[in-house]
């Protein structure tokens, strides 16, 4: 009988030294309930700094050369019904990203 019951006393510590290091994390702030959450919290984060360092770009102006924006959406220019030019270009006006030039992560088109 006491074999069996070392048996378990060692898989339960085994599984508490186990829950410790997968699940809560070494040093993980108490305030998060697993490494998930505190990943998922990471993640938030860094989200909102590249919304921050983001610039939008305006489709609609710049140059084009065999293309054009339908539906807001870049297009080659169609030649017929069923096909359209091999290749095009668009080229957008200047990009003032200002002083922060550096950190910008992100240019969007809108």
């Amino acid at each position: 009988m006491d074999i069996i019951s070392l048996g378990k006393a060692n898989k339960t510590i085994k599984e508490i030294h186990d829950l410790n290091q997968n699940i809560i994390g070494g040093k993980a702030e108490s305030r998060f309930t697993s490494i998930d959450a505190r990943i998922d919290w990471l993640e938030q984060q860094t989200a909102k700094l590249k919304a921050k360092s983001s610039k939008d770009v305006d489709l609609t102006k710049g140059v084009f050369e065999d293309t054009v924006v339908t539906d807001g959406k870049l297009q080659l220019k169609p030649v017929n019904e069923e096909s359209y030019v091999s290749e095009g270009l668009w080229e957008s006006d200047v990009i003032d990203l200002g002083d922060g030039w550096l950190e910008t992560t992100e240019i969007q088109l809108k």
